[in-house]
């Protein structure tokens, strides 16, 4: 409920910036859907939703001007570095913040458990979801060794990498800075890029605690191959139109030259 509230949230921030005659409806939404991340108790959609709400907020501010863009780097700078500062000096502190332990409820004994059946079969893996099926082999073994019978590792590039090998975090991890950049591309004249990029990002972030990464069924793996498959479309006919000949007004073209 926490992953599904977070993406709904940060779409519905992003329609409270565009759509002015509906701005009260989407608000009101908006701050349902904030009260359901936070009776979530997830470790990450608290976080994915913030960073739902921080790219279209900073596209919003950076439109103000080079300065005010400005100001917003530098913020963010200082913010990341204070950040990266605490975690070092006191790593458990901002687990204790939002009341969480340094094993995050048994996920670290579920990640080396993983980890070790990574390193056995590290080319080939296991075959795919061969841990998340209830009556495979590798799940008897998964659940004998962490006393947990749960459909996923709760982290999506180990559950990916577990399975068919390193083959397919490569294929995915070659799409994604392309999907990234061309995101970016796009942000400065569409706000169709700002809400791919918003959702690019949170994806990335939510996928660390979910495996949601080339699965059959989650409607947020079919949101991303939506999302990058426009891009790309988008991507190629800009190619087209910036490749296309230019015609003077009042000229035309022989035949031969």
């Amino acid at each position: 409920m926490g992953g599904h509230a977070a993406r709904s949230a940060m779409v519905f921030a992003f329609l409270a910036w565009r759509d002015a005659g509906w701005r009260r409806g989407w608000m009101a939404a908006l701050c349902a859907l904030m009260t359901l991340v936070l009776l979530s108790t997830s470790v990450t959609a608290p976080p994915g939703m913030v960073l739902g709400f921080f790219v279209p907020g900073a596209a919003w501010w950076m439109v103000k001007g080079r300065y005010a863009a400005a100001v917003l780097l530098r913020a963010v700078a200082v913010a990341v570095s204070a950040l990266t500062i605490v975690h070092v000096v006191a790593p458990g502190l901002l687990l204790r913040v939002i009341g969480k332990n340094a094993i995050l409820a048994g996920r670290t004994n579920i990640w080396e458990e993983l980890t070790g059946n990574i390193q056995a079969k590290a080319w080939l893996g296991y075959g795919y979801q061969a841990f998340g099926s209830k009556d495979s082999e590798p799940q008897c073994w998964f659940r004998q060794a962490v006393d947990w019978a749960g459909p996923s590792g709760h982290d999506g590039w180990l559950d990916l990498a577990v399975s068919p090998g390193p083959v397919r975090p490569v294929l995915f991890l070659l799409d994604y800075p392309l999907s990234i950049w061309r995101a970016l591309d796009h942000a400065p004249r569409r706000p169709a890029g700002v809400i791919a990029l918003a959702m690019l990002m949170q994806f990335m972030l939510l996928s660390m605690s979910e495996s949601i990464l080339l699965c059959q069924n989650p409607i947020i793996w079919a949101t991303y191959c939506f999302v990058s498959a426009r891009l790309a479309l988008d991507a190629g006919q800009q190619r087209a139109c910036s490749s296309a000949p230019v015609l003077i007004p009042g000229t035309a073209v022989r035949a031969g030259g």
